[in-house]
């Protein structure tokens, strides 16, 4: 059997895990998968806003080198060398 909280092998039906020291009481879960559970949905939440102003300052751009006439064009642009 598998500590919950350690994942480490300890005897069936022992009440306190001897590695992380956890009581096995079957009613407690182990509050560190919760923690990590917690970690993880704001590091997605966090990935999804920087693709969101990626996606959004690309697109503003775009928009923006659409509007411009032909002639400007190639002056206003900040990625093209001096011309």
């Amino acid at each position: 059997m598998k500590c919950p909280f350690c994942s480490k092998e300890i005897p069936r039906g022992a009440g306190k895990c001897k590695h992380c020291g956890e009581f096995l009481d079957g009613e407690s879960m182990p509050r560190q998968k919760g923690l990590k559970q917690e970690v993880n949905h704001t590091l997605l939440m966090i990935i999804i806003f920087l693709i969101f102003c990626a996606v959004w300052y690309i697109v503003n751009d775009l928009n923006q080198q659409a509007e411009q006439t032909p002639s400007n064009r190639f002056r206003n642009n900040r990625y093209s060398v001096l011309i």
